[in-house]
């Protein structure tokens, strides 16, 4: 019954959806239906937000900003005599911007830990997106609208203590001759470390930061990564640990579901470390699609 469900509401054969976690203000019969579909989905998989994030919209930005305490108080690197009392994860999606870019900034306590920046490459450079930033009964939405698909954005909590960059892909029809494919170049915002994708093998993606070492060429990525590893081995009976060498994220495993309700995996590809993407092999028969890339922090 509840594939019959979302068949219906994927292809738009009922006006509204009565019982919803999240909510959209009417914006065009397109992206109304699409939303439609992203609930539904939600519905399917469960998905149930603990809190939902309220977004800053001004002239050049739309900011979502969680904050939460930890359960554990973390030793502060700066002065070990304080403990460090919340983590907190800021996207900031710029509105000028000809594509989807944004900026996340993860703290703990007063010591911000990690600055990046995520760009979506279009598939056709004439493309220009059209932007939504929402707020609708205490929730705020992001929403990016092309030929092909509409990217719906918000940020929550979750109750297992993570905070999520939710990201739902309405596929409406390939953007490939093979299918969807998303491309996302990561760089980092902070002068003394880098950041790279990492493939795992349960499918998902590491945010893995790197430490620069002084004297290496900016952008010789591997030699830093050498050259740290050789300190780490070094020191492997002294400290295990070197700060700024850690995972500050990761892309959780990507599903979607198609337009007959059946739920399957996209798969990434990484390279250069740099460069992400999405692959979603699908005829058009099977479109449209709502897929789901979320990033999570911990």
């Amino acid at each position: 019954m509840r594939c019959v469900l979302l068949f219906c509401l994927m292809l738009g054969l009922f006006p509204t959806i009565t019982e919803a976690d999240y909510v959209l203000p009417k914006l065009n019969e397109r992206v109304d239906k699409a939303f439609q579909a992203v609930a539904a989905y939600n519905d399917h998989q469960g998905i149930k937000p603990l809190f939902l994030t309220q977004c800053e919209v001004n002239d050049n930005a739309v900011i979502f900003t969680n904050q939460m305490p930890l359960k554990t108080p973390v030793e502060s690197m700066m002065d070990p005599d304080k403990k460090k009392q919340s983590f907190a994860v800021s996207t900031i999606f710029l509105r000028k911007s000809s594509t989807i870019e944004k900026r996340m900034h993860i703290a703990l306590g007063p010591e911000e830990t990690a600055r990046m920046r995520f760009v979506l490459k279009q598939p056709f450079k004439q493309w220009q997106f059209t932007q939504y930033a929402v707020q609708e009964k205490e929730q705020g939405w992001q929403i990016y609208e092309n030929p092909t698909d509409i990217f719906f954005y918000t940020q929550t909590q979750t109750p297992d203590d993570e905070i999520q960059v939710k990201e739902w892909i309405y596929a409406q029809k390939p953007n490939s001759r093979r299918g969807s494919e998303y491309h996302w170049k990561i760089s980092s915002e902070e002068f003394d470390r880098f950041i790279e994708f990492e493939l795992q093998p349960d499918g998902s993606v590491a945010l893995q930061r790197h430490v620069m070492v002084k004297y290496v060429k900016a952008d010789d990525y591997k030699e830093h990564k050498r050259i740290v590893k050789v300190v780490r081995q070094a020191m492997k009976d002294v400290s295990p640990y070197i700060h700024g060498e850690d995972t500050v994220g990761r892309v959780l495993p990507a599903t979607y579901l198609t337009r007959e309700g059946i739920q399957k995996k996209g798969f990434f590809k990484v390279s250069d470390g740099k460069n992400l993407t999405l692959l979603v092999r699908e005829p058009e028969s099977a479109y449209p699609l709502v897929i789901d890339p979320t990033v999570s922090f911990r």
